[in-house]
């Protein structure tokens, strides 16, 4: 077993790790070899030490009036270790079940939840890229975005689309640029443009949310989670769309 192991398992420091191999390696020692083989100061070993034995994988006993401290036997060893890997995949499974449930408990709830400033309207868009069941729908004014946004992160944001293989129609509003930040980098993008529609403000349609954003200037956006406010979106999307121009792929 592995230093990385044992702390993964029980929680450990890595000095406490270190400290019950060696016990493992050499059998019963004293503190004060611990301290010598080890290089590290005695009072800090009685501390580790301390931890291991509140685990139950150390005893200690006394030798002529000096405390030994030995692991426990290998049998007794592996049935701990067994038993604390199966406690951590109970544990494991307990809060997936626990998280599921309250999925289902709350996913009826129509809510708002409310984003601000630039960083927390990243954090919001990044949500989107768990939704891969079906296709995005987003009205997005192109340059009001890239100011918001940065063109860095949506650059590095439509690369991680791909590779969630998040598929997306985009109504870009004002005019079309002829060249745009994902020239050459666009799969699973169908975009369209409506000159006419001027707007500061973007949606993204995905699942049963809306995530609106602002422009710079205001800096806020707000996720509506409700699916009658989803379908609401989606059919005056899709009404936009329609009278929308096409973009060719560049």
């Amino acid at each position: 077993m592995h230093v990385q192991q044992l702390r993964q398992l029980f929680s450990l420091p890595e000095t406490t790790s270190r400290i019950f191999l060696e016990l493992l390696e050499h059998g019963e020692v004293s503190p004060r070899q611990l301290s010598a083989r080890l290089s590290i100061s005695r009072p800090s070993v009685y501390d580790h030490l301390e931890r291991l034995e509140e685990l139950g994988l150390v005893t200690e006993r006394e030798v002529n009036g000096r405390a030994k401290m030995s692991p426990l036997d290998r049998t007794a060893l592996a049935k701990k270790l067994s038993e604390q890997q199966a406690a951590q995949e109970q544990a494991a499974k307990s809060l997936l079940d626990f998280a599921a449930n309250q999925t289902k408990a709350t996913h009826a709830d129509a809510r708002i939840k409310f984003h601000e400033g630039t960083k927390a309207l990243q954090t919001a868009l990044h949500d989107m890229l768990w939704y891969t069941k079906s296709e995005v729908s987003a009205l997005w004014p192109y340059e009001v975005m890239r100011e918001t946004l940065g063109d860095d992160f949506l650059q590095s944001f439509n690369k991680k689309r791909i590779r969630q293989g998040v598929q997306m129609k985009i109504l870009w509003t004002g005019p079309c640029p002829k060249n745009h930040l994902f020239t050459g980098n666009d799969t699973g993008i169908t975009r369209r443009t409506s000159p006419r529609t001027k707007v500061a403000m973007s949606y993204t349609i995905y699942e049963d949310k809306v995530l609106f954003i602002s422009s710079k200037k205001e800096s806020f956006g707000y996720t509506i989670t409700s699916h009658d406010h989803s379908e609401l979106m989606r059919a005056q999307f899709e009404t936009l769309w329609q009278d929308a121009k096409k973009i060719t792929p560049a």
